[in-house]
């Protein structure tokens, strides 16, 4: 007499994304059903990842659609991660400097700081001096430093200042 044996395999999502087929499904033993992700908007896939209770065939990768081999209480997991968006940081207009500087690499939804300094002395016999004037480009702030939640795109800021 054969038996024919199942097992669970679970497929689940850590991020902003979804699987399929999604939550528990039994299996026969032996086989390799195709699982498969999608990432959401703003996300990129960053691969499987695999624990299996009791047995093998465990999958851990990039291949969409992946095939785990059925050998036990199989758990798969999609991993998704946040696009960077690329920002550009620069003076726009007077002496003196940005940090961070030039292009520069952010999460959609996290929180960016900007700040300026400005530079030395100015005009005539440097009687004067460089100050911070406001920031321009896709914000417009008088602040310093200056903190924007990242949007899902990238964006330039250029510091501005003055010599007076």
């Amino acid at each position: 007499m054969e038996f024919n044996t199942v097992a669970p395999l679970t497929v689940s999502a850590s991020g902003s994304g979804s699987v399929s087929p999604s939550g528990t499904n039994d299996y026969q033993d032996g086989s390799s059903p195709g699982i498969s992700e999608s990432a959401g908007y703003g996300y990129y896939f960053a691969g499987w990842s695999c624990s299996n209770i009791n047995g093998s065939g465990c999958y851990s990768g990039y291949n969409n659609p992946a095939y785990p081999t059925i050998n036990g209480n199989i758990r798969e997991t999609a991993h998704f991660n946040p696009n960077p968006e690329s920002d550009y940081i620069y003076v726009n207009k007077g002496t003196g400097s940005v940090s961070p500087s030039g292009t520069i690499g952010e999460n959609y939804g996290s929180n960016v700081k900007i700040s300026a300094t400005p530079g030395g002395r100015c005009g005539f016999l440097d009687l004067y001096a460089w100050h911070f004037s406001g920031w321009t480009g896709s914000y417009s702030s008088s602040s310093n430093p200056y903190t924007f939640t990242q949007p899902d795109y990238g964006i330039s800021e250029g510091a501005n200042f003055v010599c007076n």
